[in-house]
């Protein structure tokens, strides 16, 4: 795993300990934080591989915390917990740029496979290629999409679900496939947000978001990327 380097923010010690424990054994470099603008802070000086975010901080909360990295343009990976389980805290922290989410009292082996998963996608992307469409380019590499020549920003996970589709031009793929792919097997997310960050690109990429050309929907099944004809 070359040495990839995890970054905790929860200000429950017990779950400091369980967490640095496990993640050192391992081999991963463990930082602690148990607020927000600590984490922050460590987030920025120290570039983390994944962000292990609680909510429930005092004063900053976690949310604002994954606001703050994404408005400072980190693409660092981030796994929020929370207590909470109303659809609407794990929506809002999604929107927030969160990568993946887990409700709290959780198994350790079921974090560690998160965080297994979360890293692996990390080396999805085909180096060195790109991809143009329209006045579109995705340059994978770099992690980075340009239309008409000004840079468009996405969240990590909008652009892991950009790839995916467009690294399978003219395939439908189920909404079921792509939250496994994309957010992991036992991840607690819905239909309504693959739809919801579909609706995100193709207000980033098309012409007419709600009629559009390149990100497709299969009515009752999924979505497919359909590429410009040759």
């Amino acid at each position: 795993m070359d040495n990839q380097k995890i970054l905790i923010v929860d200000d429950d010690l017990d779950i400091q300990f369980l967490l640095e424990r496990s993640l050192k054994s391992e081999g991963y470099t463990v930082l602690v934080a148990g607020d927000g603008e600590k984490g922050f802070e460590l987030a920025q000086s120290e570039n983390p591989d994944l962000v292990i975010l609680d909510i429930m901080l005092p004063e900053t909360s976690g949310l604002e915390v994954c606001q703050q990295l994404r408005e400072d343009n980190s693409d660092v990976f981030i796994l929020m917990l929370t207590e909470l389980s109303e659809d609407i805290d794990k929506v809002r922290g999604l929107d927030m740029g969160a990568d993946d989410y887990l409700t709290k009292p959780f198994n350790i082996l079921e974090l560690s496979a998160r965080v297994k998963a979360i890293l692996r996608r990390n080396s999805r992307a085909r180096v060195g290629e790109s991809v143009r469409f329209g006045g579109v380019i995705i340059h994978f590499l770099k992690r980075e999409v340009v239309r008409d020549g000004e840079t468009v920003e996405f969240t990590p996970k909008e652009f892991e679900l950009l790839s995916f589709l467009v690294h399978r031009p003219g395939e439908a793929v189920s909404r079921e496939v792509l939250i496994e792919e994309i957010w992991g097997q036992s991840a607690e997310v819905s239909t309504r947000t693959i739809d919801n960050f579909v609706l995100r690109i193709r207000k980033k990429l098309e012409i007419d978001s709600t009629d559009p050309k390149y990100f497709q929907t299969v009515y009752g099944f999924g979505y497919k990327y359909t590429p410009d004809e040759k």
